[in-house]
């Protein structure tokens, strides 16, 4: 006799599910679970009613219409109110009514029928399913029923079905019942066991005008609605005015993810950077193809509501392309930072050479030899180190050769550095000489130069110099 909720309950925590999308990879997918007072019952107004109705319709993917005994004209006609409010919000500015060969508005209604007493004793799930499909149909067919209720119902949701469940059994009814499942009717159990699992097995997922509802925007969405039907007089333009906020929030969101995804995907193909000219023309080609998306997709609600939203867009856009800028001259500069362990070996080998001149080279020819290698070595390293600041000035000037440069000086400074504490180390524990050898070639980045430096089963450089070593001795 008393109504159990009030206004409407959200179960506290999503149940998250994976599911194949389109291109089949699998993505997360998050099912709340929601249950609203009565509708069109002697406590609410029509309008309070449809409120209900209304609200649940543009929040959920599912929709379930709970009634008793069985499907009645008044029933359907009791949604009369809700579907002509609908079919005006879904006119356009201009007073026209949306082509009839787009997508539905909202997606699934489903009548919930409890107490349903027609299943024969004999009948299998799949007579009493049948039963069910033909129900509906006697209802909610265009085809069978006439009334403007239902074909607008019909053009409405995009899938409009049926589920009936047998009475759970008449010990429910009594104050003594205790809230024991076991005495249940089996038939009851049964078919809630079949309902539950075919629903979450076909549940879609949420949409709004034709694009799925993403956690980022489902709080600034569902506030739009809640807003939208708060008077509980669901006219037309409060509807429309949070649908069209709605879908141009979401084209807002996927023209920015475009826009980042693209960009990060040029900076990752180009790991010193790009010129500032070609870096910005690669910005002013993704801005086009992101506002024409967004042209496409954002074609509901008034003129002056997507221009708003465009320019936010246009505005967000703009400011991520100033970090894009910053961190595509932050690889610029680190044009050369590669070559900084070569370069400081070149520069090592350099003054091995120098001072050999004024220690060994005038009285002692193997010196004179090895120098002649060192010579050699190193000016290949300087050749090849000048080559790339050669190309790299040709290529984005001088500033940038000499912002470049200057990284490559500073690194070759930390190398130096690191070098110096592994000589102190090794200094303090000779007995770790192959550890701080290996550690020096890792961080003048020579590792990769190494043949088999890189197979997990080759034996290793070192294991191999010690074994020869020893021959040797």
């Amino acid at each position: 006799m008393q109504k159990c909720t009030e206004g409407i309950w959200i179960w506290s925590q999503p149940f998250v599910e994976e599911r194949p999308n389109a291109d089949g990879e699998m993505e997360k997918v998050a099912v709340l679970l929601m249950d609203t007072q009565g509708a069109w019952d002697s406590c609410l107004s029509k309008e309070d009613s449809a409120t209900i109705f209304g609200l649940t319709s543009v929040l959920s993917s599912r929709q379930v219409y709970n009634i008793s005994k069985q499907i009645q004209e008044d029933k359907v006609e009791n949604l009369h109110w809700f579907v002509e409010c609908a079919r005006s919000a879904m006119r356009s500015h201009e007073g026209e009514t949306a082509s009839e060969e787009g997508a539905a508005p909202f997606q699934s209604l489903e009548f919930l029928v409890r107490d349903w007493g027609n299943f024969e004793e004999e009948w299998g799930m799949a007579e009493c399913c049948e039963q069910m499909r033909e129900h509906l149909s006697q209802h909610c067919d265009p085809a069978k029923v006439t009334t403007a209720t239902v074909k607008s119902l019909d053009s409405l949701f995009s899938e409009i079905s049926c589920f009936c469940l047998p009475h759970p059994g008449l010990v429910i009814e009594k104050k003594a019942w205790g809230g024991n499942l076991e005495k249940l009717d089996c038939d009851f159990i049964t078919f809630l066991d079949t309902y539950v699992k075919r629903t979450f097995d076909t549940l879609p997922i949420k949409q709004i005008m034709g694009h799925d509802l993403m956690p980022q925007n489902f709080a600034v969405i569902f506030k739009a609605f809640v807003k939208a039907f708060k008077d509980a007089k669901p006219v037309a333009m409060p509807i429309a005015e949070a649908l069209a906020f709605s879908n141009n929030l979401q084209a807002k969101e996927r023209g920015l993810k475009h826009y980042k995804g693209s960009m990060t995907a040029i900076l990752k193909k180009s790991t010193t950077g790009k010129s500032p000219e070609d870096f910005e023309k690669d910005h002013k080609e993704v801005c086009a193809e992101v506002m024409k998306e967004f042209n496409k997709s954002a074609n509901f609600g008034e003129a002056e509501q997507i221009k708003e939203a465009r320019s936010e867009l246009e505005t967000e856009v703009k400011q991520l392309f100033t970090s894009f800028m910053e961190e595509n001259q932050r690889r610029l500069e680190q044009a050369l930072i590669a070559f900084g362990g070569v370069a400081f070996l070149g520069l090592f080998l350099f003054i091995i050479d120098f001072a050999s001149n004024y220690i060994c080279d005038w009285w002692f020819q193997p010196c004179v030899e090895i120098s002649k290698m060192l010579f050699l070595a190193y000016m290949a390293i300087f050749g090849y180190i000048g080559f790339h600041i050669t190309k790299l000035y040709k290529e984005r000037g001088k500033l940038a050769a000499t912002l470049a440069g200057y990284e490559l000086g500073k690194e070759c400074m930390k190398q130096g550095v690191s070098l110096a504490e592994k000589a102190t180390e090794l200094k303090k524990n000779p007995e770790n000489w192959k550890k701080v050898l290996a550690g020096a070639i890792e961080d003048l980045g020579l590792d990769s130069l190494i043949p088999g430096g890189d197979d997990a089963e080759s034996e290793p450089l070192l294991e191999k110099t010690s074994a020869q070593d020893k021959k040797d001795q």
